[in-house]
């Protein structure tokens, strides 16, 4: 009883029971939902869709732990900050007025230097309005969570550039070697 009572107490029972629960529904359910088959060499099923929505968020999960763990302060700018640099980097590649393209306007690892450039400007903005000006993180960070979509819209005049080159869909679909 003591072990039970233990296993109980912990903080990762809660989250792990909930989801165990969950698996356990849809087990019941419709079994389905745990088939993965194998079409063209490419892996389908519910269980590859959710994770394949789920790693970007995953990305964006690790970075806001490690947020907390640094500055026992909460980024809630996370999501305009991902959409400034995307839409930096893809608005580079495209080409400023062009909203969508088959071949890239200029080599693709300046476009992605560029997005990862854009990140950092957000992150060092955040970070002095949080160590130099002594701003709570969450205030500091709500200022960049207003502002940035609306950069991001005024940097692609309020479109969305898609930029269908292979190459670059290559590095947004998986690990290579995986």
């Amino acid at each position: 009883m003591d072990k039970l009572k233990k296993i109980t107490q912990t903080k990762l029972f809660l989250p792990l029971f909930c989801m165990l629960l969950v698996l356990l529904v849809n087990l019941i359910k419709d079994a389905s939902f745990f088939s993965i088959a194998i079409n063209n060499g490419v892996l389908y099923g519910r269980l590859i869709d959710v994770l394949n929505r789920g790693s970007e968020i995953a990305i964006l999960a690790v970075g806001q732990t490690l947020v907390v763990a640094v500055s026992a302060g909460t980024d809630i700018s996370v999501g305009s900050v991902m959409s400034l640099a995307a839409c930096s980097c893809c608005t580079m590649l495209a080409g400023f007025g062009n909203n969508s393209v088959n071949e890239l306007m200029m080599p693709m690892a300046i476009g992605m230097l560029i997005g990862v450039l854009a990140g950092g400007i957000c992150g060092a903005f955040n970070g002095a309005l949080v160590s130099k000006l002594k701003i709570q993180p969450m205030v500091a960070t709500l200022i960049l969570y207003t502002a940035g979509r609306s950069i991001a819209a005024w940097i692609n005049n309020n479109e969305l550039p898609i930029v269908s080159d292979p190459k670059f869909g290559y590095f947004g679909s998986f690990f290579p070697g995986i």
